[in-house]
Parts: C-alpha cells; sequence; structure tokens
C-alpha cells in the first residue's frame, strides 16, 4: 500500500508541477569501483503512458550538474524459467529517453568517466529502443517492487552491442545504474548518442 501511495504521489506531483517540483534534486551517488561505474539517481516521476508502458524519470545533481533521463518500460514480458535454478528471466522491451540537457550531462558524464573523449555537443538521442530482460524480477510489476534489469541495447549488431543493468526501486525513490562489462563502455556511449 505504502508503494502505491508512493508512486501515486510522485506521479501527481510531476504531472501537476513537473520533474522540478517532484523532487528537490537531491544528489546523487557516484561510485568507481575496480573499473565499473555506477550512478544511484533519485527517481522524479513514475507515471503511465500510452498503452501501458510505465515512465520512471531520474534526475539528481552529480558532480556539480543536474543529470537525468527516463526509462520506458513496455507492458508485455515473457517469464523464461532457468534450468536447474528457482529462477526466471522475464523478456520484453522498453527504451532509455532524454529528457534534454539533463540527459545531455548524464552522457557526458559516463563518456567522461569510461575515460572517452568528450565534444561539447555531446547529446542524447530522444528515445533508444532496447531489449529488457528482468533478472528474477517481473518488470511488469515495477510499481508494487524492486527489480533489477539487463538493458540490451543492438542486440543485433555485434560492434554495436551494449549491455547494461538498471535496478529500479520506486518505494526506496532510486534508479540504479550499473555499468555491467568494461567491455561495452565506447558501444554504450555510442548506443546512447549514435542513430
Amino acid at each position: 500500500m505504502l508503494t502505491h501511495l508512493r508512486a501515486t504521489l510522485l506521479t501527481l506531483l510531476s504531472e501537476t508541477f513537473g520533474p522540478s517540483c517532484a523532487a528537490n534534486h537531491s544528489s546523487a551517488v557516484l561510485r568507481t569501483e575496480q573499473g565499473f561505474l555506477d550512478i544511484d539517481l533519485p527517481i522524479t516521476s513514475v507515471k503511465k503512458v500510452g498503452g501501458g508502458t510505465v515512465r520512471v524519470t531520474a534526475l539528481g545533481t552529480v558532480e556539480g550538474e543536474l543529470t537525468g533521463f527516463a526509462i520506458d518500460l513496455h507492458p508485455d514480458w515473457k517469464a523464461q524459467p532457468l534450468k536447474d535454478a528457482n529462477a526466471s528471466f522475464y523478456w520484453g522491451t522498453g527504451s532509455y529517453r532524454s529528457i534534454g540537457l539533463e540527459s545531455d550531462r548524464f552522457v557526458t558524464l559516463v563518456a567522461k568517466h569510461y575515460g572517452q573523449s568528450v565534444s561539447s555537443d555531446i547529446k542524447m538521442l530522444a528515445e533508444i529502443p532496447t531489449d529488457v530482460v528482468g533478472l528474477n524480477d517481473n518488470p511488469s510489476m515495477i510499481l508494487s517492487s524492486p527489480t533489477r534489469m539487463k538493458f540490451c541495447f543492438h542486440a543485433d549488431t555485434q560492434a554495436r552491442c551494449a549491455e547494461v543493468f538498471i535496478n529500479i526501486d520506486i518505494e526506496a525513490g532510486r534508479l540504479e545504474f550499473r555499468e555491467k562489462d568494461p567491455a561495452f563502455k565506447a558501444a554504450l556511449v555510442r548506443a546512447l548518442t549514435e542513430a
């Protein structure tokens, strides 16, 4: 019940006043450990958009800059039980969405921490479709329980393939960006910025 009330409140605040009033732009948490980049962003908006898609927007201050993006999770998920394990994958689709300058800053931040040269006009694409895998968590239940997922960019093109973990806990108000594999660094930045 508390989870539903929190999600409803976030939605009402963001739809009535815009994302900037739904949260006070809390600080995000950035960690780099053993060559991996992790960024935790406060959730500022949760709402349903066309056809039952759930959109989660996260926005926070990182290294003095307001930074964030949105995630769309489409409504259809197919369970795949894992052999010899009491667990399942849940296969579906979603997308990363730019929220403007804050998303451009997010891409710049990621590229910088990946050791890549960053041009001053780098921009996140407006929408980046992805395959999504719920990792023993069903993304269709995201409004009521924490959800761990893997987002797969350009899975059909080896040279551009990239993956990243996204964990969303609406009750805690947190979206976690987790680097999956350092081998995907360059491809992930390309996936977010190049059509």
